[in-house]
């Protein structure tokens, strides 16, 4: 997926996605920083797949980085 500039993207490291897929996965690319966090903070949150990660990036910079509830090492 090429990068749009200006949008920001909400990226997904889960052990398995709906589709099957493994590793970091693209959810969204929005024009709006806020919209974005909300859908990270959802992500971080769903029990349905395993997510170990949430990341936020704008152009291929590291905006902001979410990890779910519970104990990290």
């Amino acid at each position: 997926m090429s990068e749009v500039e200006g949008l920001y993207e909400v990226a997904v490291l889960a052990t398995e996605h709906e589709d099957g897929t493994r590793g970091w996965a693209t959810v969204c690319s929005l024009p709006v920083r806020q919209a974005a966090e909300l859908i990270a903070k959802a992500y971080v949150l769903r029990v349905d797949i395993e997510v170990q990660a949430v990341q936020i990036r704008r152009m291929g910079v590291l905006v902001a980085d979410y990890l779910p509830p519970g104990p990290h090492w």
